[in-house]
């Protein structure tokens, strides 16, 4: 496994591990800057993929 596969590798789980926060916060807490603040990471996550595919 080369350096790139690796960093996508980490980045895919990371951004399942998001997801999977994002989905729990949604359904046991109202705390609105706590799910901002999921989403947000989220996004920024898809973005250090999104960049990874580029290399």
């Amino acid at each position: 496994m080369n350096l790139k596969d690796k960093k996508k590798l980490e980045a895919e789980t990371e951004l399942r591990r998001l997801e999977n926060e994002l989905r729990i916060l949604l359904t046991t807490t109202r705390d609105q800057q706590r799910i901002i603040d999921c989403k947000h990471n989220i996004q920024k996550q898809r973005q250090i993929l999104q960049n990874i595919r580029y290399y």
